[in-house]
């Protein structure tokens, strides 16, 4: 499953952060985004696609932790593509 790297945040920014599938999609496109596997200290929220580019909502966190958590999409030809996405939390930008 491949790895992302999101941007840093703060505990107290509420972010919006995009994952690109098209590269996995060929010419198949994205039924239903979903977070799965979200860790308690944070809220993911807002997940949606469009053009093969997952977008989500990010909240919470405690300063100085690194989270994870998986964005899985299910597409049309009823495929099931996941991405482990890494955020880390910082005290200050």
């Amino acid at each position: 499953m491949p790895i992302e790297r999101l941007d840093p945040k703060t505990a107290d920014e509420t972010l919006i952060y995009s994952t690109d599938f098209t590269g996995e999609l060929g010419d198949d496109t994205i039924s239903t985004p979903t977070a799965e596997d979200v860790p308690a200290a944070l809220t993911v929220s807002g997940v949606a696609s469009s053009s093969g580019v997952v977008s989500f909502t990010v909240s919470g966190g405690n300063a100085g932790e690194s989270y994870a958590f998986v964005v899985q999409v299910t597409t049309a030809a009823s495929q099931t593509l996941r991405r482990t996405v890494n955020l880390a939390v910082v005290d200050a930008r």
